[in-house]
């Protein structure tokens, strides 16, 4: 049985999952078209941080994600986000893809109708074909 391995990639996915956080926090979850740079930088290192908890073999870290506060703040920067960079689209998508498997992040998508039309299409799968 090998526990430090785990310890040490529990800690690593939330130091990255908290440095992605500071970093939109610090943007004041904004995205316009003189910090583009800095967004890039935030959403790939939340990108990063979510990608770490959500393969961890520990359910501990998913509570971090469950449990985040300003989940609609972090959703108005993904949405931004996406607008304004087009080749992130689908990296944007697969991000809330895989926020969408906690309940209170898949609550907080269909409560906020900017959210909702920018990501309605990852809570109700592709459309089926007639």
């Amino acid at each position: 049985v090998v526990f430090a391995p785990a310890v040490s990639d529990r800690v690593r996915s939330l130091e990255q999952l908290e440095k992605g956080c500071k970093l939109i926090r610090e943007m004041n979850f904004g995205v316009s078209g003189s910090n583009t740079d800095a967004a890039i930088t935030a959403f790939e290192s939340f990108q990063r941080g979510v990608t770490l908890v959500v393969q961890s073999s520990s359910t501990d870290d998913d509570k971090i994600l469950e449990e985040m506060e300003n989940k609609d703040s972090y959703l108005e920067f993904f949405t931004a986000f996406k607008e304004r960079k087009r080749m992130y689209r689908s990296r944007v998508d697969s991000l809330v893809t895989k926020l969408l498997q906690y309940e209170p992040w898949a609550i907080a998508v269909k409560a906020d109708p900017s959210s909702l039309a920018c990501f309605r299409e990852l809570l109700d799968g592709p459309p089926e074909e007639p």
